[in-house]
């Protein structure tokens, strides 16, 4: 139990840093672009037009973002479960997106990883208070 609960809480941590990392600057000064989008209806705004996955059916409160080195962030709300979110991301091999085994998935949490040469993306999924929350980190060049 308590190793289940530190691998969380890594897993956790892990994310949030990698979040930091693709929403800052990059060393060359150049500035980050982004858009966000609060609205409830799942309409993507321009930042989230082209996004590198497929976004859920239903997306609501819905952010993205571009860091200087490329990086892609999508953040979002979906009235799923998380397990129907993760068997959504698993199935993503028709756009060319191959997914890792899930190690991480319980009904609160879990991570998908897809990989897509040469870069790859990781989907943190979270249970929410009607749904789940999700956030998508593309790295476009691995």
């Amino acid at each position: 139990m308590k190793k289940s609960i530190a691998l969380l809480l890594l897993v956790g941590s892990c994310c949030l840093a990698l979040s930091a990392c693709s929403s800052g600057s990059g060393s060359g000064g150049a500035g980050v672009s982004s858009s966000s989008s609060g609205s409830t209806s799942g309409s993507a705004d321009a930042a989230c037009k082209d996004f590198p996955v497929q976004l859920t059916p239903s997306p609501t409160n819905l952010s993205c973002s571009t860091s200087a080195n490329g990086g892609r962030t999508a953040s979002f709300d979906t009235p799923e479960s998380v397990d129907l979110v993760v068997r959504f991301y698993q199935s993503q091999e028709g756009h060319g997106w191959v997914a890792d085994p899930v190690e991480v998935n319980t009904p609160e949490h879990a991570v998908v990883t897809l990989k897509k040469a040469p870069g790859y993306a990781t989907i943190t999924i979270n249970k929410g208070p009607q749904g789940s929350s999700v956030q998508i980190n593309c790295y476009p060049n691995g």
